[in-house]
């Protein structure tokens, strides 16, 4: 048995690190073979296919991946897709799919012990590889996009996220509840201190994360209000000086956090201008100072002109794919035609409505509730459970770090492993 362990768990763990640092390898270590990793992202999503397939036995699983592939193949079916694209486009898809039966795999087996700590042992030393990784980006580009750390150009969202969360759900297994609150946090001290290199990618969220980290970190019974109450100074202090630093860093000013940025970052003043830009900069590559973003939620504005494209429409979406090819395979027709908006800061509810439409939105809003929600958990499960929760919402609402693999990874462990009681129950409450 242990030699199946040891075959799932290699091939597992080596396609979840080749799509973690592939991309950070081939453009700054080995910038000749820019672009080839898409190669080895495919074999990965391989992995996770198989594996997913092989491991999958509990109900929820099963209903998940059936419901997701029924909606999948009517949308295709009523927009005329053809197989390829499809094939393509479910792979954006595999992490939500089949994260959470292999990970259930390995925790309802004789070395679910083993594979808590090898995993837990591996996010610690993820941890420590976006350091160097961020420092050497912030020197050669500054702050910015660039700063996705091992993950590469355009994931400093993404990283920021997974930085906070590795960290708060480490911390909360060295919890000891015999002790204060600071002296936790002091303990913890290497793990706290690690968060502070998200400042050298310039993104914004890491405000909000940093509250939540420490709301949560406390925990949550009858007692939470007045612990929240005491936590506030801690909390001012260490919000203050990431502000600090993270002002300092980038050469910004005060004005980067008032209300009316924050607006046009989010929504747009003038959607009209920009709408014009991006079709200019796509149709007669017409070049501007800055890459034309389109904002997160104003691009809901626009989705009537890619509805009326297609047979679907707001019930069934486009149909899958659309926010995939163009490095090995082709776009599909509709994504060429509407790239300007498909492209560049969008959010996992644009990335789901206009696949799969409103039905689809329902099937990923049970898909994570149906992870959060388990019988039993352990003495800090609340804790996690409402930090998770308010992550899953940041992400609906914030990125489209959901179609990624390794974040699925990363989210769906902490939900099935760091809520339960501990390995030994496992069989009983997955």
């Amino acid at each position: 048995m242990i030699e199946k362990y040891k075959l799932f768990s290699c091939f597992f763990f080596t396609a979840v690190w080749v799509q973690l640092c592939a991309t950070f390898i081939f453009t700054e270590i080995i910038p000749g073979l820019e672009g080839k990793q898409s190669y080895l992202y495919l074999l990965s999503d391989m992995v996770y296919l198989i594996l997913g397939l092989v491991t999958i036995r509990n109900r929820r699983d099963v209903f998940v991946v059936g419901a997701f592939y029924a909606i999948a193949v009517i949308s295709a079916v009523v927009n005329h897709q053809g197989i390829i694209v499809f094939l393509n486009g479910s792979r954006e898809f595999f992490g939500l799919l089949f994260m959470a039966p292999i990970i259930r795999y390995f925790l309802s087996g004789d070395y679910a012990d083993r594979f808590v700590r090898s995993v837990d042992r591996q996010l610690y030393v993820f941890l420590w590889i976006q350091l160097p990784c961020l420092l050497f980006q912030f020197m050669k580009y500054g702050a910015g996009d660039q700063g996705g750390g091992s993950l590469g150009y355009g994931c400093s969202g993404i990283v920021t996220t997974l930085i906070f969360l590795i960290s708060f759900y480490l911390v909360n297994k060295r919890w000891d509840e015999t002790r204060s609150y600071v002296w936790n946090i002091y303990n913890n001290r290497v793990l706290v201190l690690l968060l502070f290199m998200t400042i050298l990618n310039e993104t914004k969220v890491g405000f909000i994360y940093i509250i939540l980290y420490f709301i949560f970190l406390m925990k949550i019974d009858r007692r939470f209000i007045f612990r929240l109450l005491m936590s506030v100074p801690l909390v001012i202090v260490l919000f203050s000086l990431m502000s600090y630093l993270y002002l300092t860093v980038t050469n910004a000013n005060s004005d980067t956090f008032n209300e009316e940025l924050f607006i046009d970052y989010f929504v747009g003043t003038d959607m009209d201008a920009l709408v014009d830009m991006a079709v200019a900069a796509q149709y007669d590559g017409t070049e501007f100072e800055n890459i034309v973003d389109l904002p997160r939620f104003g691009r809901f504005l626009l989705l009537p002109e890619i509805f009326d494209s297609c047979e679907g429409g707001y019930v069934l979406g486009a149909g899958i794919g659309q926010f995939k090819g163009g490095s090995v395979l082709e776009t599909t027709e509709l994504s060429s035609s509407f790239q300007w908006l498909l492209s560049g800061s969008v959010i996992t509810i644009f990335f789901i409505v206009v696949q799969l439409g409103i039905v689809g939105l329902v099937w990923i809003v049970c898909t994570i509730i149906s992870l959060l929600f388990t019988p039993d958990k352990q003495i800090r499960g609340n804790s996690i459970f409402a930090y998770m929760a308010v992550l899953f919402v940041l992400t609906f609402i914030y990125n489209d770090s959901l179609r990624i693999a390794y974040v699925c990874f990363v989210m769906s462990y902490v939900c099935m492993y760091g809520l339960q009681p501990y390995v030994g129950a496992v069989k009983k409450t997955l």
